[in-house]
């Protein structure tokens, strides 16, 4: 009787090793999958965000060039003593104020982007001279 029941338990333990272990071994590894599958979708999509924020930045940086252009363009015309109702100066200042009104909506893009309040992402100019002085040498 001994042997009877021994020989039940193998095929029993056979039966387990051929049949029902590789389906929960199987399981386990599709759960590992999957969890793979979304650790690499997160650094998917950090990856696209960090790049979002370098063209945000990159495109800050030129749109801060382009308003030094404006404000020096309008600094000048302030020294050749041009007067606060002048067409010249009334576009150069337009146009400082449409960079600037661009500048806070990419300011705004990247402190989304990386979670930054917008008073610490640099990018300013100093506030404009007054105009309709006249300087004397």
């Amino acid at each position: 009787m001994k042997l009877n029941e021994s020989n039940t338990w193998i095929i029993i333990s056979l039966i387990f090793t051929t049949i029902i272990a590789p389906y929960v071994v199987w399981n386990l590894q599709q759960g590992k999958i999957e969890n793979l599958k979304l650790e690499i979708e997160k650094e998917k999509l950090s990856i696209e965000k960090q790049e979002k924020s370098v063209a945000m930045f990159e495109k800050l940086s030129a749109l801060l060039a382009e308003q030094r252009q404006n404000y020096d363009a309008y600094t000048a015309l302030i020294h050749k003593g041009h007067s606060l109702g002048s067409f010249d100066l009334q576009r150069e200042r337009l146009k400082m104020e449409e960079k600037d009104q661009e500048i806070n909506n990419v300011k705004s893009t990247i402190s989304k982007l990386t979670g930054k309040n917008m008073e610490h992402i640099k990018g300013t100019l100093p506030p404009l001279p007054p105009s309709g002085l006249k300087i004397i040498n």
